[in-house]
């Protein structure tokens, strides 16, 4: 789960990792700004993604490369949902994150726990009201 950007804030900052992929990482990346692991050239293009799921409201599917510190790679499948928050908590994403048993040559991640690479597939999932 990442806390949804905000003109204040305009970090994807992560606030809850499962224990099976905080495993497979190797360190705890909670409190950590995701634009961090997926480059932040992709910040402009990831916010607009992100505001779209609020507005829509839509989810996103997605499967991209995923670099890890430890010296592998791996295809990650994700599915995301905007949660909207109230006037005491922020918007989330909630994501469900599927690593793939498809290994891939490893890239480094520049002392980074994972470097998020382009999604190779991308969908936007549109949801009834």
């Amino acid at each position: 789960m990442v806390q949804a950007p905000t003109p204040d804030d305009p970090t994807l900052r992560v606030r809850l990792v499962g224990d099976a992929i905080r495993q497979q990482i190797g360190r705890n990346i909670v409190g950590q700004d995701y634009f961090e692991f997926m480059g932040f050239e992709r910040r402009a293009a990831a916010i607009d993604i992100v505001n779209a799921m609020f507005s829509g409201p839509s989810g996103v599917w997605w499967v991209a490369p995923v670099h890890y510190e430890r010296g592998f790679s791996r295809f990650w499948e994700m599915t995301a949902f905007p949660l909207t928050g109230d006037d005491g908590s922020p918007n989330v994403v909630l994501a469900l994150v599927k690593p793939a048993d498809i290994p891939l040559d490893s890239l480094q991640t520049g002392e980074k726990a994972i470097r998020v690479g382009l999604a190779v597939q991308f969908r936007q999932l549109e949801i009834d009201r």
